[in-house]
Parts: structure tokens; sequence; C-alpha cells
């Protein structure tokens, strides 16, 4: 699932030079890649992925569409670039993250993206169509085997790590949402 890249570049707005994506939705979005502490930034040009040094070499193998840099080039990357005017993902950005960066990079003008990789979230291509119904499949496969096992003396705790064990082992990432049990 990479290339969403190009989507976001082509919806920058005129006026703006680049998005810095916080959000480890967007992020993975973006690029695919799983981590956190970390930005993303699509310029109208290019792609970076700004990572803790502890992914740099993970990243470099499997981010394709994107130059991989550590966390700390990002000063370097805005001066270089000459970036001006900067979106950013107001709905995940904490106020005090914002003014960190506000005042860490002073000549650069911060913008609201107003949702702008969200919306295009909204739109899934076919691959990602693929992807639902796989996890679906799974999650139905998982749904069966936990039926199965329900009993009298079976606690919720058991039966959600069978549910999260079997669906690990027939192909998912992780869960959709953390499992409720009491």
């Amino acid at each position: 699932m990479t290339g969403k890249h190009e989507k976001i570049k082509n919806a920058l707005p005129d006026g703006a030079d680049a998005i810095l994506l916080t959000s480890y939705v967007s992020q993975y979005y973006a690029c695919g890649f799983d981590f956190e502490d970390g930005y993303v930034l699509v310029t109208k040009d290019k792609t970076y992925l700004l990572c803790d040094f502890r992914y740099t070499e993970a990243a470099k193998k499997e981010v394709k569409d994107a130059e991989i840099c550590e966390r700390g080039e990002l000063l370097s990357l805005l001066s270089d670039l000459e970036i001006k005017k900067l979106m950013f993902e107001e709905d995940t950005l904490s106020v005090g993250r914002l003014e960190s960066l506000k005042t860490k990079y002073n000549f650069v003008e911060f913008i609201p993206s107003s949702g702008l990789v969200s919306s295009l979230r909204q739109f899934k291509d076919e691959d990602e169509i693929e992807y639902t119904v796989k996890a679906q499949r799974i999650a139905e496969k998982a749904f069966d085997r936990v039926l199965s096992i329900v009993k009298e003396g079976v606690t919720e705790k058991e039966l959600a790590l069978e549910l999260e064990f079997f669906m690990r082992k027939n192909g998912a990432d992780a869960e959709a949402f953390k499992t409720i049990c009491i």
C-alpha cells in the first residue's frame, strides 16, 4: 500500500509548499511503513520519511517511494527545500507540539490542513478494497473459531487471546482495536 503520497502531493493546495504528517494513520497511509516517533514530509516534488534511528534500516528496505532521513534532519530539510508554508494535521497535533515546532522552525508559516489526508483516505483504491475483504475473511474465520471454543469455564481473556492469536496466525497484522474483556 504505497504510492498514496502521490495523492497527497497532488492534493496540496496552491500556496502550500508541503504537508507535515504527524499522525500514525496519515504516515502509514502515505508510506505504508509502520513506525512511531517521526514525521512524513510530502512536498510537491518528493516525499521524506523522517524516523528515529531505530527504524532507518527497516524503512530503507520497505519504503521505495520516499527518501529516508533521521528525524533530526527536519530543520535542514525545511531550510534546504525553502519550505515557507507548511501544512500540519491540526486534528492530531497537540497545541504544545505545534508551539514547539513554530519556535524551532520560526521561518515557516504553519497552515492547518483542514483534514486533507483524512478526506483522501475516505476513498479506497483497489488495493485497499482487497485488503479490507481479506481482513473481513480473517475476522469471520476467527469469529467461527472463537464460537467453537466458547463454553463454561473459558474466560473472556482466554477468548480474547485465542481471537488475536488466530487472526495473526491467519494473516492479520494486528487487531483493528483492542479487545474489550472484563
